[in-house]
């Protein structure tokens, strides 16, 4: 762990698929000795990935919900993460193994978001 250096900030980054669902029927809701009830049935309008990025040693939290998961919508993010800290010399980003991205395309998405 690095002491904080606001030159140097550390960022980890994840992102999250998720399913856009809503309910078939309406939920029942509890009333006096008796719990509230809902039916697993749903219905599903889509999807969306939630894109997160988070300093720990400082708690700023970055946040961007996408409708699809793609190159231009990551190298978006991190062009944001990038506006985000103007006095850093050097951001370090953790991540896992994401395969959303080659190094060109990365750097083809930059010269698209300036």
């Amino acid at each position: 762990m690095r002491p904080y250096d606001e030159q140097n900030p550390v960022l980890c980054f994840d992102e999250q698929p998720c399913f856009l669902i809503g309910d078939k029927l309406a939920p029942v809701p509890m009333e006096p000795g008796k719990v509230a009830r809902q039916d697993d049935e749903y219905e599903r309008f889509g999807s969306a990935v939630v894109l997160l990025a988070v300093e720990p040693l400082t708690g700023r939290r970055f946040v961007k919900v996408c409708a699809r998961r793609t190159a231009e919508e990551y190298t978006e993010f991190m062009q944001e993460l990038e506006w985000a800290y103007p006095q850093a010399a050097r951001i370090t980003l953790i991540q896992d193994n994401l395969n959303t991205l080659s190094t060109r395309q990365f750097f083809e998405g930059l010269k698209s978001c300036v």
